[in-house]
């Protein structure tokens, strides 16, 4: 008896593990994905027909990183968002918000949007997108069906994603090589 409890407390410890594991690995992978993402992000904005007029009176492009209320490797992804430096020539400039701060933002006119972890609702991004005409970027799972614009697919590459029918909708149209790189959301 004594020894089947013991094997009952060794496999619920295992299973434990596992699952605390699994969890680690799994922010591994989403903040992995988000860092690559910051790439295929500049390439998207890059390819904007419109990326020009979307500069604020300062000449800048300003982008905003979008981020849940508890980020986890927030610093490296804003590094990156900041280390594209410039887009098409026009210099950049990043600022951080949390999500849950959105419906404060009245900042200048924005050139595109970079969610940078899971939110629960990506309701207040979109609706800040459609305010100011421009482009949202997600590497999240999930988000291009949620309404983001853009994301990217990895697999043995890393391919560009775009939800057609969201930037058809928002008036955003992108450079026709692009479009010929990207692959085609579609809902499963």
């Amino acid at each position: 008896m004594k020894g089947m409890a013991h094997r009952r407390w060794k496999a619920l410890a295992t299973l434990i593990l596992i699952g605390w594991c699994g969890w680690l690995w799994g922010d591994e992978l989403a903040i992995r994905r988000a860092l690559v993402g910051t790439k295929v992000f500049g390439a998207v904005l890059a390819a904007d027909l419109a990326i020009e007029s979307r500069s604020a009176p300062d000449g800048t492009l300003h982008l905003l990183v979008v981020h849940p209320p508890a980020p986890e490797g927030l610093d490296g992804i804003v590094e990156r968002v900041a280390g594209l430096g410039s887009v098409r020539g026009i210099p950049i400039h990043v600022e951080v918000i949390a999500s849950d701060q959105l419906q404060d933002y009245a900042g200048p006119v924005l050139a595109g949007v970079y969610v940078a972890g899971a939110l629960p609702d990506l309701q207040p991004v979109l609706a800040l997108g459609d305010r100011y005409g421009m482009l949202i970027f997600s590497p999240i799972l999930g988000d291009l069906g949620r309404g983001a614009h853009a994301g990217l697919s990895v697999t043995d590459r890393i391919i560009p994603v775009i939800n057609e029918e969201r930037l058809a909708s928002s008036g955003i149209h992108l450079k026709s090589f692009f479009l010929e790189v990207a692959t085609r959301y579609a809902p499963d």
